[in-house]
């Protein structure tokens, strides 16, 4: 490993702010972050979690979380932030946003690096993987529960909206796109495109059944790209086309629902 990669992926600051601090992260993380704090306190919420840390204790914020910190002191709030673009776990586990327990013997590690961040090298490269280990076994893992509330949260937001992609859908849920296809998957066997293509077309259903709109305008209020395109989903989802679902309804006329 050159050095330049090392320090592409792992990236180590001491940061300084005077008495209050606000950072609006919820455009969403690019990297893992591991935290500790110096001097000072904090306040850091994904819209979810929310936790609070105080000096020497260790917190950890994931890959794509879309959160907020307010930062407070007397005096200078200081911080070590390690940055990091890969979790080195082989169970591709999910970790939520969290404050890290440590015991005594553990806390002597993150002070360490606190008075002095690793360089390159053998000592380094083994110092920040002993920190990252003994950080792991502490973690919480996100668990199916998550998971379903994840799914739930984001099935009432589709039924508020029309048209939506999974940026969209995932931010509304604090999360990372990729943790909310782990959660679709995980707790419904679908993609989050496949549930947004039933739940519009139950709407439509809906609207065929108690309303004497056309065809073409269900497919507009729906903003399907087209009512062919509407029609192709309907069929694919019910086995029927909006029209056979229609003949059901008593707002049904021959010649007028088309």
């Amino acid at each position: 490993m050159k050095d330049s990669d090392f320090f592409d992926q792992y990236h180590f600051r001491i940061i300084e702010f005077q008495r209050y601090h606000y950072t609006d992260n919820r455009a969403g993380v690019p990297v893992h972050y591991f935290g500790c704090l110096k001097s000072g306190w904090a306040k850091l919420t994904d819209g979810t979690t929310e936790i609070t840390v105080h000096p020497g204790e260790l917190f950890y914020i994931p890959k794509g979380c879309r959160y907020q910190s307010y930062w407070h002191a007397e005096g200078t709030i200081r911080f070590l932030s390690i940055a990091f673009t890969a979790f080195p776990n082989p169970s591709h586990r999910t970790y939520r946003l969290q404050k890290i327990d440590c015991t005594p013997e553990e806390q002597e590690i993150v002070q360490r690096f606190m008075d002095q961040p690793p360089a390159f090298g053998a000592l380094g490269i083994g110092r920040l993987f002993v920190l990252i280990g003994m950080a792991e076994s502490h973690m919480s893992v996100e668990l199916i529960d998550r998971r379903s509330d994840i799914v739930e949260r984001a099935m009432l937001y589709m039924n508020r909206r029309n048209r939506i992609n999974a940026e969209e859908l995932a931010a509304h849920c604090g999360i990372s796109v990729s943790t909310l296809y782990q959660a679709f998957r995980k707790s419904l066997k679908k993609t989050p495109g496949e549930v947004w293509h039933e739940v519009q077309i139950q709407k439509a259903t809906e609207m065929l059944l108690t309303t004497d709109l056309r065809i073409e305008e269900i497919s507009d209020r729906l903003e399907f790209s087209s009512s062919s395109y509407f029609r192709k989903i309907f069929k694919a989802q019910t086995g029927k086309t909006p029209r056979e679902v229609r003949k059901s309804s008593p707002f049904f006329t021959v010649g007028k629902a088309k």
